[in-house]
């Protein structure tokens, strides 16, 4: 039971650090202070 009425479950998203892809797909992996990083979310 998660103690809130109605509640069945949460969702939370956190940023995972990597090491730089290959440079024709490096600006896809980059947030805005230019890390290389995959934003998961867990259910």
């Amino acid at each position: 039971k998660t103690g809130f009425p109605g509640v069945i479950g949460a969702i939370d998203g956190t940023h995972i650090a990597i090491f730089p892809p290959e440079r024709k797909r490096e600006h896809l992996f980059i947030n805005r202070k230019l890390y290389h990083l995959l934003n998961v979310m867990i259910v």
